[in-house]
């Protein structure tokens, strides 16, 4: 999943599949879905911070024209108009410590709409992301074509959370990922913990 990190005091460097950021309060980082990353403390003063980790696919709205977010971020991964790093003058008036501050607000309390609530400000805020990497010359709206298509067990989880308001048998995921159903349940269970079914009936209830 994402993760976006808010800088609330002291300083911190982020390093991200290779490439390292100087971190200062009120600037924002967004670790990319399967990208390997860490946050060290540098200063010398307690370093806090805000984290959300979310699920991109639920912030994509059926019957749109955008593409869905998970397909943006996984093109933004390697480009380089996408920073991930947003400083303090970047986010100006975009209010994005009262955002994050209210969805964590609101984690806490569980009051009667919070997740509602925390997944307007989610798409709120990557709406904002997305419109400044736009700026920097990122193609949002550019056909992605790559190998993800094809389905793999390395990416087969990706395919139950975009597909988990439907209808998913085994056998089938079994079939476009180019296996038996004895096999692809095997493996299936070594890679993730759990079985196929388990997983299914896991999302639909998150």
């Amino acid at each position: 999943y994402p993760e976006l990190v808010y800088m609330l005091e002291g300083t911190a460097m982020a390093e991200c599949d290779s490439k390292s950021y100087i971190v200062e309060p009120d600037q924002l980082i967004l670790f990319q879905p399967k990208t390997i990353h860490a946050l060290y403390s540098t200063s010398s003063e307690p370093v806090r911070y805000i984290v959300l980790k979310f699920d991109a696919n639920t912030l994509s709205v059926a019957n749109s024209y955008t593409p869905k977010l998970s397909t943006v971020l996984s093109a933004a991964r390697n480009d380089e108009c996408a920073d991930i790093h947003f400083t303090e003058e970047i986010l100006k008036g975009l209010h994005v410590q009262e955002i994050l501050l209210d969805c964590v607000k609101e984690m806490k309390e569980l009051d009667y709409g919070y997740d509602i609530r925390i997944h307007s400000h989610l798409c709120n805020l990557m709406v904002y992301l997305l419109r400044l990497w736009r700026q920097a010359g990122f193609q949002i709206d550019k056909p992605v074509v790559t190998g993800s298509d094809e389905l793999s067990l390395n990416n087969i989880t990706e395919y139950i959370d975009q597909h988990s308001d439907e209808p998913l048998r085994i056998e089938d995921l079994a079939k476009q990922c180019g296996m038996s159903y004895s096999y692809f349940a095997k493996n299936f269970k070594l890679l993730y913990g759990k079985s196929c079914k388990e997983y299914i009936e896991f999302i639909k209830v998150c």
